[in-house]
């Protein structure tokens, strides 16, 4: 989600203007790939349902010698203008506030967002598209449909989960490739201004943000991905077959000695393998490949005009040429932050050119990454026997991340992004939770021992949690903070897919020990530097602070209780957990404040809860008193009320003079 400029906005929604859905053809299937035909072992009949599952029985009643059947589709969701202008749809991850280029235009008329970053979609560079794998293995049935598109949120993704629920899925994974080159689909990047001059100032003075902004999303696009993906998800299911499944690896490729991606912050980690999935028929023609690879398809960056699938994109379609089945890009560990690299110099800042030549060359870096990546993941099932699978399971945990990020926090209260909030696991407006899901697939041999195992992370994770090589403690901004678990520690099957951004989209998740919030309340989208100057960006635009606990936690507990019947990371425990490593990393820091106050007012009672209202009566000072003064306005509890007047009262004693002083 890297954005450049002055001013780093993160958050705007559901923009009312027109997006006619016409939809461009479908991609033709090219002829598919001949590989190795082995079949696997072991069968498990299943009742009739769907479409699929007749397929399961052959005419007679019985189960065939196969035990997985595969079906794959992909369906446009390009937005087409039918000749109108492209208004109502804003380009997804660059937004900024223009640099006034006289007195005048600041002081009369307030800024508004720039004009380069600004620019509506002027037409199409190349298509859109959902694409749909479904595989039923066992008794079990589940779905996996990636959208090229910067994010999609949790309610958006139930959307979708009702559109098919008929068809009797154990589960459907709807994951975001995190396309910056295609339409809004969260409410980020919409209009945004200030006010002029004088009342921006009276604004930031009464502590209150002087940016103001509308979502960028844009209801007929969101409905066109909603019937789309539905209709991919339910032509795939028509299309299943008996399939075999490979399971492959390969190294992320290089070009000119150099790796294709690169990792833009410390640490510098990053999953440097491709992990592939594909699904053949017997007879050894290719159904579909999946590459799951961690990288931001931004490489049009802001200079983009035309819709794009960027990235993604390219690697789908190059799949798709070379008869590979149906493509997916299966996006990974992508935070803080993992870009592609510079092939053909378009990032030199020193090499100016015009902008029809840069898009030019980026264009062709799209297409090489493109072209590599499909080469190497194909290559990589080539000499592979199908893995012998004989059944599936199927894990879902839904979890509660606390929102202490200030300016998502406000814009979703003012509806520019539209979550459910909570407190305690039950739904309350007022609360500071928002419900989110991970999910874990195990495909596993007739023995019960398991093959893969695909699992998703809401957001953008940063790689160090998933494999290691965090900051050490000297080179830390937290030295003090408690260790986030290595995911990669607790998995055991010996082919692994993370599926990044799916299901929904948090923004970055950091670990403790690197995690900093912006040191501005006014206007959080400023971010903080560290000690060692390093600018921590992807906190502006992530969700909170105790994401990365809760989430590494949470997923190990899903893989104890699976692997091993039972786990002490309940959510219970968990939540307790992350607080506890929340309050030890910044029970001293003004700039938690905002979370800090949360830990005891809407969190359960524990022992964190009184150690919090400390931290904030020892931080204390007009913020905290202004924090806890809102929060008394809006509490409908009376005890909290009082607890909330005394504090208020013992931190205003501690800067306040007594009358008779003055």
């Amino acid at each position: 989600m890297k954005r450049p400029g002055l001013f780093f906005l993160s958050a705007c929604l559901a923009a009312r203007l027109a997006c006619p859905g016409l939809l461009r053809a479908s991609q033709p299937q090219r002829q598919l790939l001949q590989l190795e035909d082995v079949s696997p072992e072991g069968s498990a009949p299943e009742q009739a349902k769907s479409k699929m599952d007749f397929a399961w029985e052959n005419a007679a009643g019985e189960a065939p010698a196969a035990s997985v059947f595969v079906g794959a589709s992909s369906k446009t969701i390009t937005p087409a203008t039918g000749g109108k202008p492209w208004e109502g749809l804003y380009f997804a991850g660059y937004t900024r506030l223009e640099s006034p280029k006289n007195w005048y235009k600041w002081l009369f008329r307030g800024l508004r967002r720039d004009p380069v970053f600004y620019n509506h979609p002027k037409g199409v560079h190349d298509d859109l598209y959902a694409r749909a794998l479904v595989i039923k293995a066992g008794k079990t049935k589940v779905a996996v449909v990636t959208l090229d598109a910067v994010g999609f949120l949790y309610p958006d993704t139930r959307v979708i989960r009702d559109r098919v629920a008929d068809l009797g899925y154990d589960l459907v994974i709807v994951q975001a490739t995190h396309n910056h080159s295609g339409p809004d689909t969260i409410g980020l990047w919409g209009p945004m201004r200030t006010h002029a001059a004088p009342i921006a100032a009276i604004e930031y003075l009464f502590g209150f943000s002087p940016i103001h902004s509308k979502s960028g999303r844009n209801p007929r696009f969101m409905e066109l991905i909603y019937s789309q993906a539905a209709s991919a998800i339910r032509e795939a299911d028509q299309k299943a077959q008996a399939s075999d499944l490979i399971f492959a690896q390969a190294g992320v490729p290089d070009f000119n000695g150099k790796s294709i991606i690169e990792d833009r912050r410390s640490p510098e980690v990053f999953d440097r393998r491709l992990h592939v999935l594909r699904a053949q028929s017997p007879s050894g023609e290719s159904i579909a490949t999946m590459v799951n690879l961690g990288v931001h398809p931004e490489l049009f960056w802001s200079k983009i005009t035309q819709i794009s699938a960027d990235i993604s994109g390219q690697i789908a379609s190059s799949i798709e040429q070379k008869g590979g089945g149906i493509g997916l890009h299966a996006n990974g560990a992508i935070g803080a932050l993992i870009a592609p690299g510079d092939l053909y110099g378009y990032d030199d800042k020193n090499n100016k050119m015009p902008l029809s030549e840069e898009l030019a060359l980026r264009w062709k870096g799209i297409q090489k990454i493109g072209e590599l990546v499909s080469a190497g993941a194909i290559a990589s099932t080539l000499n592979q026997k199908p893995a012998p699978v004989a059944a599936m399971d199927v894990r879902v945990r839904k979890i509660f991340i606390p929102l202490d990020n200030l300016l998502l926090d406000r814009l979703s209260k003012k509806g520019v992004f539209e979550r459910e909030r909570y407190t305690k696991g039950m739904p309350d407006p007022d609360g500071q939770d928002i419900q989110t899901e991970i999910d874990l697939i195990v495909l596993k041999d007739a023995r019960g021992d398991p093959l893969a195992e695909i699992f998703t992370i809401p957001g953008e994770l940063a790689p160090e949690i998933y494999l290691g090589g965090f900051l050490p403690a000297d080179a830390s901004p937290n030295p003090g903070a408690p260790e986030t678990p290595v995911l990669k520690n607790h998995l055991r099957a010996p082919h692994q897919f993370l599926l990044g951004l799916g299901n929904d989209e948090l923004g970055y998740i950091i670990p403790l020990n690197d995690f900093l919030f912006p040191n501005n309340r006014k206007l959080p989208i400023l971010p903080q530097k560290d000690r060692f100057g390093r600018r921590h960006y992807e906190e502006t635009v992530s969700a909170g602070s105790q994401m990365s606990q809760i989430i590494a936690w949470n997923l190990i507990g899903m893989l104890e209780d699976y692997y091993q019947g039972g786990s002490e990371f309940t959510q219970e425990e968990v939540a307790v957990r992350s607080r506890r490593a929340m309050l030890a990393t910044f029970a001293s820091r003004k700039e938690a404040l905002p979370a800090l106050v949360n830990l005891f007012l809407h969190e359960p009672a524990d022992d964190v809860t009184p150690l919090a209202r400390q931290a904030v009566a020892d931080i204390g000072g007009p913020d905290a008193a202004a924090y806890l003064g809102r929060a008394y306005r809006k509490s409908k509890d009376g005890n909290l009320k009082k607890e909330i007047c005394r504090l208020i009262l013992e931190i205003r004693k501690g800067y306040e003079k007594p009358s008779w002083q003055d």
